[in-house]
């Protein structure tokens, strides 16, 4: 055994030993201790264990490489994950990297361990700068990190592996009776057609997402259901910012996020004539925008340069909701803000939030729960109800969507005993 000592290091012992194999050069490859011991008998004993390894070819060598880096290099592995995803990945990484853990060395003799991890969770809450949600996302990567990091033989064993996440946060959805969301759609049917009536009328019957609604094309909805197939969402950077690869970014349909997002969603009658109705709306307005097109071009007095005039209808990508002026496509985003606005300040639905103060913070995902528990309400199994919403966990179904409405249970017991009527006559 070959124990180094080096005189004031708070660990000042150190194992060297050579393992025999004689590299190019001609000298003998040696192993060195990542760190250092308390005592001598500690360096001993890690330096039985480094041999050991070595002997059954199980022995990592130690890696300059930094946590930080270490991130880094396992985003690049997940190549087929959503750009959403992708985004909240990095959105991690740019938090762990604010932290001293992220400039830390990866060492393989356990430099790192379960209280690095745990002191980076107390930082973060005692900061009060995210969220609880929002911080157990940053460590539930940083551990599947870790794991990816010992399965790939970067460290020895995960030093997040007995971190306890925090609990999940309460689930922050409104639901409310179908009542309510008739009543919210008959007033944005009035005040707000154009923009707000089909993704409220698809996320509180339908169940879908708003990035869902966008995606939606002409010819994947009908009269006997919905096929959702994919997002509209914004890809890479903002439109018209060029990317280090020399692409542009834009606006494309993009995948679902899981397999079970693919689905059929069933549409109810009177949905379906609204949508109908909406679709005779939309291509009056085409008619519409290529006539006014037309008039523009051949206006004797106004002289058009067409280089820089926009198409009369953009609407390339034959999708269901657009702009009715210029058929171009909308985003969550602005339909979110435009639902978010709207609640402030139209007249109308400001009296309706006054006879309903908990509904004034109802976001545009609430008509989503809000659909979950309207089916619960109405008998319909949670496995039932986790296919139509695009879940593959009906226990997160149960959990966040399906919730009981104020009246829920009653109903059941009255259905109940309604059922019992009968048999209770022969019984008294």
């Amino acid at each position: 055994m070959s124990i180094i000592y080096k005189k004031d290091r708070k660990k000042p012992y150190y194992f060297s030993f050579s393992t025999g194999q004689k590299l190019a050069n001609g000298s003998y490859k040696r192993i060195h201790s990542d760190t250092g011991y308390a005592t001598k008998e500690e360096a001993e004993a890690a330096e039985m264990t480094a041999k050991l390894a070595i002997r059954n070819g199980t022995y990592v060598e130690p890696t300059k490489m930094t946590v930080a880096e270490m991130l880094e290099k396992f985003l690049a592995t997940k190549v087929e994950i959503r750009p959403s995803t992708r985004i909240q990945y990095q959105a991690s990484i740019n938090h762990i990297k604010e932290h001293p853990l992220a400039d830390r060395p990866l060492q393989k003799a356990g430099v790192l361990d379960v209280e690095d991890c745990r002191k980076f969770l107390y930082d973060q809450v005692d900061s009060g700068r995210l969220s609880m949600s929002t911080i157990r996302e940053d460590l539930s990567f940083l551990c599947s990190a870790f794991t990816w990091a010992a399965d790939v033989d970067l460290i020895y064993k995960s030093p997040a592996r007995r971190l306890k996440l925090p609990p999940k946060t309460k689930p922050q959805g409104i639901h409310t009776p179908v009542e309510n969301i008739m009543e919210i759609l008959r007033i944005v049917k009035i005040e707000s057609y154009d923009t707000l009536y089909i993704p409220l009328l698809l996320a509180g019957f339908c169940g879908l997402r708003i990035s869902e609604i966008c995606g939606i094309q002409l010819d994947k909805i009908s009269a006997d259901g919905i096929k959702v197939e994919n997002n509209l969402c914004r890809v890479r950077n903002k439109p018209g910012v060029v990317n280090p690869d020399g692409t542009v970014s834009k606006v494309q349909l993009a995948p679902l996020k899981t397999e079970s997002s693919y689905r059929i969603v069933p549409i109810a009658s009177f949905v379906w004539q609204e949508v109908s109705a909406y679709i005779k709306y939309l291509s009056q307005c085409k008619k519409e925008a290529y006539s006014k097109r037309y008039k523009l071009l051949n206006d004797p007095v106004r002289v058009v340069d067409t280089e820089y005039l926009e198409p009369a209808w953009q609407n390339d990508k034959n999708l269901l909701y657009v702009f009715p002026d210029n058929g171009r496509r909308h985003l969550r985003d602005f339909v979110e803000r435009k639902w978010r606005n709207f609640k402030k300040s139209n007249p109308t639905m400001l009296r309706f939030l006054s006879k309903h103060p908990e509904l004034q913070k109802m976001r545009l995902h609430d008509f989503r729960h809000s659909f979950g528990s309207n089916l619960r309400d109405q008998g319909v199994s949670v496995e039932d109800i986790c296919e139509l919403l695009g879940h593959n966990d009906a226990e997160f179904t149960r959990r966040t969507y399906a919730l009981p409405l104020e009246n829920t249970h009653k109903k059941a017991i009255d259905f109940y005993e309604e059922k019992l009527k009968r048999k209770l006559v022969n019984f008294l």
